[in-house]
């Protein structure tokens, strides 16, 4: 019977997304974005899930609806207190595994929170929840002589490079919205797709909305720290992650020295690169 309730809990917070956290803003437009990106440099398929990115009168938020709709499930299932064994039944039943929830995509950005012309970021490492704060991207976009249609919208191409990666992007005048997907953004139009040179990252519009709805600074715990910290953080656990997770444990690393186990080791595939 707990397990059936459960399951009713977790489809529920799927149809209507359950959110905690500060109130920042009210939605005047919701963009609806496909995502493909790798996670890690090794891996043979990237990743697919959809994202949002809500337009708020002074903010805005970009986020994967999938991801947070998984925590959001995580979080009801612990609050049940089931057991290990409960809770991957009843993720398993939601259709969603438990050791999945890492392979998403777990950032979001705030575009002019805390002010104008900066952003806030969060991500996870682990169960590790994390924030910075930064200046917008000061991207140079250098303007091509081509267009195209995305979702509906005429749309005109732009170019530029942004710690690392080259970025092409089509953006609309008929939306004269600076914002775009991720960090993106400096243009006359909303950015409607975009893509890096390498082929790591993609994100196209499939739908836009007027609709008022609350934009939430979400995520409980956040410990605050700086883009080039985070950066090594996520590298490190990679590297090894059960010796990580001992170390932020408080427990020594794993000491493989006498055995045949290697832990194996992985490259996050990085969006931008502070070295």
């Amino acid at each position: 019977m707990k397990l059936k309730l459960l399951v009713l809990i977790i489809l529920l917070l799927d149809s209507i997304g359950a959110s905690c956290g500060k109130l920042l803003d009210v939605t005047r437009l919701m963009v609806y974005y496909d995502v493909r990106l790798k996670i890690l440099v090794e891996d043979k398929e990237k990743v697919e899930t959809d994202a949002v990115l809500e337009i708020g009168n002074q903010y805005s938020s970009f986020f994967s609806k999938q991801y947070r709709r998984r925590v959001d499930a995580q979080d009801s299932i612990n609050a049940m207190g089931l057991s290990g064994m409960e809770m991957t039944k009843a993720l398993l039943r939601y259709g969603e595994s438990h050791a999945g929830l890492i392979k998403k995509m777990p950032f979001a950005v705030y575009k002019h929170y805390p002010q104008e012309a900066k952003l806030t970021y969060t991500n996870e490492i682990f169960e590790y929840n994390y924030y910075y704060e930064q200046e917008l991207p000061a991207i140079d976009w250098q303007m091509q002589n081509a267009d195209s249609v995305v979702c509906g919208y005429s749309c005109s191409k732009a170019v530029g490079e942004w710690r690392g990666r080259r970025w092409t992007v089509w953006y609309s005048m008929d939306i004269p919205i600076d914002d775009g997907p991720w960090k993106l953004q400096g243009l006359p139009g909303l950015i409607l797709h975009a893509e890096d040179a390498q082929g790591d990252f993609f994100f196209t519009c499939v739908g836009i909305e007027e609709k008022r709805s609350p934009i939430i600074l979400w995520g409980d715990h956040m410990r605050k720290c700086t883009p080039e910290w985070f950066q090594r953080e996520i590298t490190e656990f990679w590297k090894d992650q059960s010796g990580y997770v001992s170390f932020r444990n408080g427990m020594p690393k794993p000491d493989y020295s006498n055995t045949d186990f290697r832990p194996q080791s992985f490259t996050p595939c990085l969006m931008e690169n502070y070295k």
